[in-house]
């Protein structure tokens, strides 16, 4: 049975050492028929406003959410500004929107307001449970991207054999 397929913003850090993380989401993505993409060449306008208009454009925005810079005195972290930004850009459109962050990221109360997120532990993303909770949480949010229609569509039989 052919699966619907879905654009999806994919929003993250591009820092060498969050590669893994994210090439771990995203292969998760495709195979699931989300093809993903960011603001990750060169281009003429602004970075923001790019990613702006590329998650206008898109059905639904997967964002990861690793650690940055530790808070002083805690062992929370922030989350790269590019992300928080693309997550407000996200919500602010009304796209469908999942936010999978690293436990010690700190949300500071706006995920909450804009939807639930799944948190991951980076030594722990490989186990069965974690596998099942991350599958079931992007095939959600590409489900919310899709019409009725578009799921009746991609589902109907395009040959026959007698």
């Amino acid at each position: 049975m052919k699966s619907a397929s879905v654009k999806a913003f994919f929003s993250c850090s591009f820092k060498d050492s969050d590669r893994e993380v994210n090439d771990f989401f995203r292969s998760i993505c495709e195979g699931l028929d989300i093809s993903c993409y960011n603001v990750d060449s060169g281009y003429s306008d602004l970075p923001p406003d790019r990613a702006l208009s590329m998650i206008a454009n898109s059905d639904a925005v997967i964002a990861i959410a690793t650690a940055r810079n530790q808070f002083q005195g805690t062992d929370d972290f922030s989350m790269p500004e590019a992300v928080s930004n693309e997550i407000s850009f996200a919500y602010s459109l009304k796209k469908p929107l999942l936010v999978i962050k690293e436990e010690n990221v700190r949300a500071d109360g706006f995920l909450n307001s804009y939807g639930t997120h799944l948190a991951f532990n980076r030594s722990k993303m490989c186990t069965n449970e974690f596998l099942r909770k991350a599958i079931l949480s992007i095939h959600n949010v590409k489900l919310g991207a899709l019409t009725d229609h578009e799921l009746l569509l991609s589902q109907e039989v395009t040959e026959f054999i007698a």
